[in-house]
């Protein structure tokens, strides 16, 4: 880029741009020229080797690209015959997950037996008993029946966990 501006801009008509020195427009031509050239010489030596050249007109196979005029009809238009092949695989997978919550009550029968004679059996001593002594015996008797009633009867909640 100078100070005139870009190569569009220099050829384009303009007011700004038309006193723009010829030796500059030159040199710009000259330059994006030679990219071009280089380009296309990349092009034709890395995308095009190994595909088949054929004349446009008749058909006929050609050596490479840089063979004009086809020595058949005369024409120099040609056809490079590119392929091309597109791949695609794709995969979809879904995981669940099941718990159950399964709660269930179990029962001991022989502490449910102990247990019931136990308190059949603490009405005895606060029959017979009076006062301070009558409440400790009863206090003794509450105690071992509720840690006897705690594994007589006991919830149980099983989790399962299932993987579909």
């Amino acid at each position: 880029m100078s100070a005139f501006g870009s190569k569009a801009d220099i050829l384009s008509d303009q007011p700004n741009v038309r006193f723009a020195p010829k030796a500059v427009i030159r040199e710009m031509d000259f330059k994006i020229n030679l990219r071009l050239y280089f380009n296309v010489q990349k092009l034709r030596e890395s995308s095009m080797a190994g595909f088949p050249v054929t004349c446009t007109n008749c058909g006929h196979e050609l050596r490479n690209v840089d063979e004009t005029p086809c020595p058949k009809c005369g024409d120099g238009k040609r056809t490079v015959h590119i392929a091309a092949k597109v791949q695609g695989r794709s995969s979809l997978g879904a995981r669940m997950t099941i718990q159950k919550f399964e709660e269930e009550i179990k029962k001991n029968w022989p502490l449910l037996i102990v247990l019931a004679f136990l308190n059949s059996l603490s009405a005895i001593p606060a029959y017979f008993l009076s006062g301070l002594a009558s409440v400790v015996v009863n206090f003794v008797f509450i105690v071992v029946s509720t840690v006897l009633g705690y594994y007589a009867i006991t919830r149980v909640v099983r989790i399962t966990t299932e993987t579909k």
